[in-house]
């Protein structure tokens, strides 16, 4: 499903990345650790094609994403790909509803089905009956969970998720660890997973640990 080739990446003087390679085949829920500044979050913004690498590859589902420029890039980012972060960025003035159908209305899709999906989704987290709440109705369990299900709304190949339990308190971050194992599951979904949690990082089938711009375990 993803596959990195020899990624480096420099800011400056700083080389954060350093001759990365790794895989992660369809289906798999991989968690990336390691100490803050070992270049886990970078790994994860080139690999879903937030930021480019000074050199190498990343190819998702057979396409080399790094050839692509523009809305080229734009269009498969939005088809492909899913995003979770550390904080929900959901727009105040929608409903959960809203917020979930965005990408699928950024992609032109049929609204109605758009909707019907975004009902299965939600009703899939257990945020049916919270459909029609803005954000600041909702905790911030529900808003994560809320983010996640708009990640999904597309059917992306992959999830890219960054500490998506760190602003979060412990309970909810359990609820949010038992759904991507559920998604996993049920749906297949394949994920990578940055992360500080060892908890969340313990579920997950494979982790994949880096130190100083390296893969030190895989």
């Amino acid at each position: 499903m993803l596959e990195v080739r020899h990624i480096s990446k420099r800011y400056g003087q700083l080389e954060v990345l350093q001759d990365v390679s790794m895989h992660i085949d369809a289906g798999e829920l991989v968690g990336i650790v390691g100490k803050s500044g070992a270049g886990k979050s970078t790994l994860l913004h080139i690999a879903g094609t937030l930021d480019s690498p000074d050199s190498g590859d990343v190819i998702i589902r057979h396409q080399d994403v790094t050839t692509l420029k523009g809305n080229a890039l734009s269009d498969f980012r939005n088809t492909h790909i899913g995003f979770i972060f550390q904080f929900h960025h959901l727009l105040p003035e929608f409903t959960a509803m809203e917020n979930v159908i965005i990408p699928a209305m950024i992609a032109k899709k049929n609204v109605r089905q758009a909707r019907e999906k975004a009902k299965s989704l939600l009703s899939a987290i257990g945020l049916l009956e919270r459909m029609n709440h803005k954000p600041d109705a909702m905790s911030g369990g529900e808003q994560q969970r809320v983010a996640i299900a708009r990640a999904l709304i597309n059917d992306p190949d992959i999830v890219f998720a960054d500490e998506p339990t760190g602003n979060l308190d412990t309970a909810s971050s359990e609820e949010i660890h038992a759904l991507f194992l559920h998604l996993n599951k049920t749906l297949g979904q394949t994920f990578m997973i940055v992360t500080h949690n060892e908890n969340l990082a313990n579920i997950c089938h494979r982790k994949i640990e880096m130190a100083d711009g390296k893969i030190i375990t895989s």
